[in-house]
């Protein structure tokens, strides 16, 4: 992002598909301005300052996980945050509707980090039991510990029909994304409920 950033600021062909240097040539930044300038359309730099935010259109994930588990694994911690449980006073965690092919969760572990970050049910667990996300919810410790595999198999598809994700993407496209019901039952016996259309990012 910063090195695009630095590309549109500096280097006006990134907008016109114009060629830096003569035939493509590597050539110093300044170079490549003198011999393009007159072909770029600089005005969107400014276009709708002020009035459009492209930041409120882009998704910035909080967790390392698949875009559609966002939403919901936010949700389930705030609440854990604002209820004061833990992920071992969890008896279970049921995600309605579910997103199509999200919501496994191996008996014998997760192989790869791919595998890992298209798990609704691990992602959940990852950030109850690991609130700080980073590349340690990848590593092999937790991709194999036994009480995140665990919680991860308390978690499932509530009653509804799972969203497809060609249907999500649309739904996304359209500036929207989709809601997610996140109930919660305690061992204790107790359950707490929320919904979120939006990831908080």
């Amino acid at each position: 992002g910063i090195n695009n950033n630095l590309d549109g600021l500096d280097v006006p062909r990134c907008y016109t598909g114009t060629l830096c240097g003569d035939g493509g040539s590597h050539s110093s930044v300044g170079e490549k301005i003198e011999k393009t300038t007159n072909d770029a359309d600089m005005t969107w730099l400014t276009r709708d300052l002020g009035k459009q935010y492209l930041i409120m259109e882009t998704l910035l994930k909080a967790w390392p996980a698949d875009m559609w588990s966002q939403g919901a694994v936010e949700l389930v911690c705030k609440m854990a945050r604002e209820d004061g449980f833990g992920p071992d006073d969890i008896a279970g965690i049921t995600v309605d509707p579910a997103t199509e092919n999200r919501m496994w969760a191996p008996d014998e572990g997760f192989i790869s980090t791919v595998q890992a970050q298209f798990s609704l049910p691990y992602s959940i667990a990852a950030a109850l039991y690991a609130p700080i996300p980073g590349a340690n919810w990848y590593s092999a410790e937790m991709l194999n510990d036994p009480k995140i595999l665990a919680l991860a198999k308390r978690v499932k598809a509530g009653p509804s029909a799972e969203d497809s994700i060609s249907a999500e993407f649309d739904l996304f496209r359209s500036g929207n994304y989709p809601t997610k019901k996140i109930c919660i039952t305690l061992k204790n016996g107790k359950k707490y409920e929320g919904a979120t259309d939006c990831p908080v990012g």
